[in-house]
């Protein structure tokens, strides 16, 4: 439905509001004022405010910045998973988020860190609204955690990685080497390790000793010779650890 709205979209500049979050008053007025005296750059960045239950329990503030901050850690931070700015604080050109072609339809998870990632690593020009005051408002709800299950995970990061491993970022390495690790070697979650192995491999992520060793590691499940002592399944698991990482 973004790319529904963009596609449609009539004016120059476009942002984001889910239902349940907020606008200043003055958040459109002091954002076009920042804009028209920065106006070479292809998006701008925006404190927010996070709260629960009404504006006074204040919480953490995305976007907020006393000092520029390079590409690099902009990019590090997302791939830790301490997201340093939301989608809500950023207005964007029109015309980037075209040529970004929008949010990728395809995840059903991760779509706001996806397009910010895509955004860092094809190099657009971005300006921080440094000492700016938080001017939208992001409703944290009351005791909602929400989970997904380890294979919806693992079955949207594989379209996540598809756009990211291309971009020649370390930490994008990294971070598929951490998913790879963590979840794949579980006999519940196997049936992602051929779509995994591949896309290491086209990626060149890792080599053929790896694709071959987890193979190897996958076999141990399938006979139940994990669970067999002096089976050799332990050293072969230290031995892929090591050259994995």
């Amino acid at each position: 439905c973004r790319n529904y709205a963009l596609e449609k979209a009539l004016g120059t500049y476009v942002i984001f509001l889910d239902s349940d979050d907020l606008l200043a008053p003055f958040c459109l007025e002091k954002r076009l004022d920042f804009v028209s005296k920065n106006q070479s750059h292809d998006l701008w960045i925006f404190p927010m405010q996070s709260f629960v239950g009404t504006l006074d329990d204040k919480k953490h503030v995305y976007g907020s910045f006393e000092t520029v901050k390079s590409r690099a850690f902009f990019i590090q931070k997302f791939y830790a998973g301490q997201h340093p700015f939301a989608i809500t604080c950023v207005f964007w050109k029109k015309d980037t988020l075209l040529k970004l072609n929008g949010f990728n339809d395809r995840l059903q998870i991760f779509t706001d860190p996806d397009l910010h990632l895509r955004m860092l690593e094809q190099g657009f020009d971005f300006k921080l609204a440094l000492s700016y005051p938080a001017d939208c408002y992001y409703r944290l709800l009351e005791n909602f955690h929400k989970k997904h299950n380890s294979n919806f995970i693992l079955k949207n990061n594989l379209v996540f990685f598809e756009s990211h491993l291309n971009s020649g970022i370390l930490e994008s390495v990294t971070y598929f080497k951490k998913v790879y690790s963590a979840y794949i070697f579980d006999e519940k979650r196997f049936s992602y390790l051929p779509k995994y192995n591949q896309l290491g491999i086209r990626k060149k992520v890792f080599g053929y000793g790896i694709y071959f060793s987890s193979v190897s590691v996958l076999l141990y499940h399938i006979l139940g010779l994990h669970r067999v002592n002096n089976s050799g399944y332990h050293f072969l698991k230290r031995v892929f650890n090591k050259n994995f990482n």
